[in-house]
C-alpha cells in the first residue's frame, strides 16, 4: 500500500478507539464510540471518513496486514471482537445511516 492521506479515519480511530476511548464510553463496545463520533462531528467530517475508508480499501494489497501496519497498535480490531474489514464496514454503515437520517447523504 502506498502512503495515503486518510487523516479523518486516522483521527476517528485515534480519538475514539485509542488509549482514552473510555472518555466517550467505558464499555468494550464499538457502536457507542461511533455514536459519540457522530454526535460530535459535522457532516463534512463524516463524509471524509467514508471517503477515507473507500480510499484505504482501494489502496490495500492485504487489508489485515495493511491495517495492522498503518495503525501499529493504536487500534487492534481483534481486541474488540472484530476484524479490520468488519470494523470498517460497520463505521461506514453507521455513518451512512446517520447521514441518511439527517438528510445529508448525497
Amino acid at each position: 500500500m502506498d502512503r495515503i492521506n486518510i487523516s479523518a479515519l486516522d483521527d476517528l480511530i485515534a480519538i475514539y478507539f485509542g488509549q482514552d476511548y473510555d472518555l466517550f464510553d467505558d464499555s468494550e463496545e464499538i457502536e457507542p464510540k461511533i455514536d459519540a463520533f457522530l454526535a460530535a462531528s459535522h457532516k463534512g467530517l463524516q463524509h471524509a471518513v467514508i471517503d477515507d475508508i473507500d480510499l484505504f480499501l482501494k489502496e490495500c494489497d492485504d487489508l489485515e496486514a495493511d491495517f495492522r501496519t498503518h495503525y501499529r497498535g493504536t487500534f487492534v480490531p481483534e481486541n474488540w471482537g472484530t476484524t479490520p474489514a468488519k470494523f470498517l464496514d460497520l463505521v461506514k454503515a453507521r455513518i451512512r445511516e446517520h447521514l441518511q437520517a439527517s438528510g445529508h447523504l448525497v
